[in-house]
Formats: structure tokens, sequence, C-alpha cells
């Protein structure tokens, strides 16, 4: 007889939408420099890197910081660190933000009213960028 097992993926693996802020006593937080030092261990060299939307690196990564984000579809506010935004001198376009708890960078864009609304996550920075 054969026994049949199931596989369950890790559920990081499976989660791809933001979490509620109301868990964050529970979560490990990172500060702004261990976020900064995993984008810049991602880029590496290749500060040259751009996107189809023509992102340059060099003006458009910003200090991380900790932003309020609305989750889509689902409305739900949750806390991200915004990394890189599209536009930054008029604080526009699409923006790559992190979330600590997850290792995984995502979208997000302007909302007419309250907070970015936070699209989903791509993976890496890297990844997120092409995404763009």
């Amino acid at each position: 007889m054969v026994k049949h097992t199931t596989r369950r993926q890790p559920i990081f693996a499976t989660l791809r939408r933001c979490a509620p802020t109301t868990l964050a006593h529970e979560r490990k937080m990172m500060n702004a420099k261990e976020v900064t030092a995993i984008i810049n261990e991602e880029i590496g060299d290749n500060w040259n890197l751009s996107n189809a939307h023509g992102v340059d690196l060099n003006t458009c990564l910003l200090t991380p910081e900790k932003k309020t984000f609305t989750d889509f579809p689902s409305g739900k506010i949750c806390e991200l660190w915004l990394v890189l935004e599209e536009d930054p001198k008029e604080r526009k376009g699409y923006k790559i933000v992190f979330d600590d708890t997850k290792g995984l960078f995502g979208l997000s864009t302007d909302q007419q009213e309250g907070p970015d609304l936070f699209l989903g996550f791509y993976g890496s920075f890297i990844e997120t960028l092409k995404s763009m």
C-alpha cells in the first residue's frame, strides 16, 4: 500500500497580499538601514539598471519610509516600506514597497483619496522593478 502525503507550500509562498497591521507586534520589524542593505545587495554594481518606465535608481530610490497603504482589492489597511517612487519630485506614479515580514517587494500607485493603493507582491526588488 502506497501512502500518499500532501506536500504543502510554505505559507509565505502562497500569500501575496499585505498582512494586517494588527499583527505588527508579532512580527520582527526591520529598520530603514536593513531594508536599504537588502536593496543595495540586490542592485550590486548594476546602478544603471532601468525598466520600461525609464526609472533611474540614482534618483528614484528613497530612504525607506514606513507608510500606510490600502490593499487592492480587499480594502484592508497595511503598513509597508516605501523604497522607490517613479517620480520622486512630484511624489506620483508607480512605487515599489517592501514587506519586512514576508521579505517581498511589491507595487503601489496613487489613489485619489486616502493612502496609496497596494497592488500586490512581485518578488525581489529587481523583479518588481522590471514588473513596473
